[in-house]
């Protein structure tokens, strides 16, 4: 399977994960305290998954671009 394809099925994966993890997952603040500094963290729980998948994606990007560089690194004839 060529890197072109694998980037376009894993984007299509994610983004099916996303959709559903929108469409299941409730936003209700999860609140976290802070004893030693008195202070509460609030952190929606839909968004915090979004946020890590969004980071995933961030990272299939980047591998993606690397591959492809490699690729025509590889493909262009060497000089001497």
């Amino acid at each position: 399977m060529s890197s072109k394809k694998k980037f376009v099925t894993a984007c299509v994966a994610l983004g099916l994960l996303a959709l559903l993890s929108w469409v299941t997952l409730s936003n209700d603040p999860v609140v976290m305290h802070d004893r030693s500094s008195g202070v509460d963290v609030v952190i929606r729980f839909r968004t915090a998954v979004l946020s890590v998948l969004g980071l995933f994606g961030a990272l299939i990007s980047v591998a993606f671009w690397r591959t492809t560089i490699e690729e025509k690194r590889d493909s262009a004839p060497q000089r001497q």
